[in-house]
Protein backbone atom coordinates (compact mmCIF):
# COMPACT_ATOMS: atom_id res chain seq x y z
CA UNK A 1 0.00 0.00 0.00
CA UNK A 2 1.35 3.39 -0.96
CA UNK A 3 0.90 6.06 1.68
CA UNK A 4 0.27 9.48 0.13
CA UNK A 5 2.54 12.31 1.12
CA UNK A 6 0.81 14.71 3.45
CA UNK A 7 -0.81 17.54 1.52
CA UNK A 8 -0.32 15.71 -1.79
CA UNK A 9 -3.38 13.46 -2.03
CA UNK A 10 -6.13 13.80 -4.63
CA UNK A 11 -8.49 14.89 -1.85
CA UNK A 12 -6.10 17.66 -0.83
CA UNK A 13 -5.83 18.80 -4.44
CA UNK A 14 -9.62 18.89 -4.84
CA UNK A 15 -10.02 20.84 -1.61
CA UNK A 16 -7.41 23.33 -2.81
CA UNK A 17 -9.10 23.77 -6.20
CA UNK A 18 -12.50 24.16 -4.53
CA UNK A 19 -11.06 26.81 -2.22
CA UNK A 20 -9.56 28.71 -5.17
CA UNK A 21 -12.89 28.59 -7.04
CA UNK A 22 -14.80 29.86 -4.02
CA UNK A 23 -12.29 32.67 -3.54
CA UNK A 24 -12.56 33.68 -7.20
CA UNK A 25 -16.36 33.64 -6.93
CA UNK A 26 -16.27 35.95 -3.92
CA UNK A 27 -14.03 38.31 -5.90
CA UNK A 28 -16.39 38.07 -8.90
CA UNK A 29 -13.62 36.70 -11.11
CA UNK A 30 -14.26 34.40 -14.06
CA UNK A 31 -12.83 30.92 -13.66
CA UNK A 32 -12.18 27.97 -15.92
CA UNK A 33 -11.38 24.48 -14.73
CA UNK A 34 -9.86 21.92 -17.05
CA UNK A 35 -9.93 18.37 -15.76
CA UNK A 36 -7.96 15.70 -17.55
CA UNK A 37 -8.28 11.95 -17.16
CA UNK A 38 -5.18 10.89 -19.00
CA UNK A 39 -5.12 7.21 -18.07
CA UNK A 40 -4.58 5.45 -21.37
CA UNK A 41 -4.53 8.76 -23.26
CA UNK A 42 -1.13 8.15 -24.83
CA UNK A 43 -1.61 4.51 -25.77
CA UNK A 44 -2.26 5.19 -29.45
CA UNK A 45 -1.30 8.84 -30.01
CA UNK A 46 2.00 9.74 -31.58
CA UNK A 47 3.95 12.02 -29.25
CA UNK A 48 4.86 14.28 -32.17
CA UNK A 49 1.16 14.99 -32.86
CA UNK A 50 0.55 15.86 -29.20
CA UNK A 51 3.56 18.20 -29.14
CA UNK A 52 2.45 19.76 -32.44
CA UNK A 53 -1.05 20.42 -31.15
CA UNK A 54 0.25 22.06 -27.98
CA UNK A 55 2.58 24.22 -30.08
CA UNK A 56 -0.36 25.44 -32.17
CA UNK A 57 -2.31 26.59 -29.09
CA UNK A 58 -1.71 29.99 -27.58
CA UNK A 59 -1.29 28.64 -24.07
CA UNK A 60 1.32 29.86 -21.67
CA UNK A 61 1.37 27.88 -18.46
CA UNK A 62 3.43 25.31 -16.62
CA UNK A 63 1.32 22.52 -18.08
CA UNK A 64 1.58 23.70 -21.68
CA UNK A 65 5.35 23.80 -21.34
CA UNK A 66 5.87 20.73 -19.16
CA UNK A 67 3.66 18.19 -20.93
CA UNK A 68 5.34 18.50 -24.35
CA UNK A 69 8.75 18.32 -22.63
CA UNK A 70 7.81 15.00 -21.03
CA UNK A 71 7.12 13.62 -24.50
CA UNK A 72 10.61 14.36 -25.87
CA UNK A 73 13.58 12.02 -25.87
CA UNK A 74 11.68 9.17 -24.19
CA UNK A 75 13.57 5.91 -24.07
CA UNK A 76 12.52 2.41 -23.07
CA UNK A 77 15.12 0.15 -21.49
CA UNK A 78 14.69 -3.60 -21.15
CA UNK A 79 16.94 -6.42 -20.11
CA UNK A 80 16.91 -9.27 -22.64
CA UNK A 81 18.74 -12.59 -22.81
CA UNK A 82 21.20 -10.85 -25.14
CA UNK A 83 21.75 -7.92 -22.78
CA UNK A 84 20.17 -4.52 -22.23
CA UNK A 85 18.18 -2.94 -25.06
CA UNK A 86 17.34 0.77 -25.37
CA UNK A 87 15.01 2.27 -27.96
CA UNK A 88 13.13 5.50 -28.54
CA UNK A 89 9.50 5.53 -27.46
CA UNK A 90 7.29 7.57 -29.80
CA UNK A 91 3.85 6.59 -28.53
CA UNK A 92 2.07 4.67 -25.82
CA UNK A 93 3.09 3.77 -22.31
CA UNK A 94 5.72 1.13 -21.57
Amino acid sequence: MKIPREGKSADDALLHVTSLLEQAGRQEKHTVVISLDISGAFDSLQYSSIRGRFASLSLFSNISETLPDTLKNRKVAMQTSEGPVLWEQTQGCP
